[in-house]
């Protein structure tokens, strides 16, 4: 059973969607990042090591969704370097909407 630390989920909201890193369900050590587009299924990004590799490939334009990866460098919100910057988000399992529970609520 994964601890509640293991419970959370970051988020960061784009002009394109919302990244979310979140706990891999099937290996402890990973986390999977995410694109969700409006009225389209999450898209699966990558597998990282750290939750800073995956704040990192985003910030560094390197996360395999083209629109993102391709904006010019001055349309990329200087925050998104920041992981305070980012939403933390409790994570209840698959189901995007059982991924909703603001912790700031």
């Amino acid at each position: 059973m994964k601890s509640s630390a293991s419970n959370l989920l970051l988020g960061f909201s784009t002009q394109f969607g919302r990244f979310r890193i979140m706990p891999d369900d099937s290996d402890a050590n990973l986390f999977t990042m995410s694109i969700e587009e409006s009225d389209v299924e999450p898209r699966e990004l990558g597998k990282y090591r750290a939750i800073n590799d995956a704040i990192l490939a985003v910030a560094q334009q390197e996360t395999g969704f083209l629109p993102w990866d391709a904006l010019c460098f001055e349309e990329v919100p200087y925050r998104v370097h920041d992981i305070t910057c980012w939403d933390f988000e409790n994570y209840f399992g698959t189901n995007a909407s059982d991924r909703r529970s603001e912790m700031n609520e």
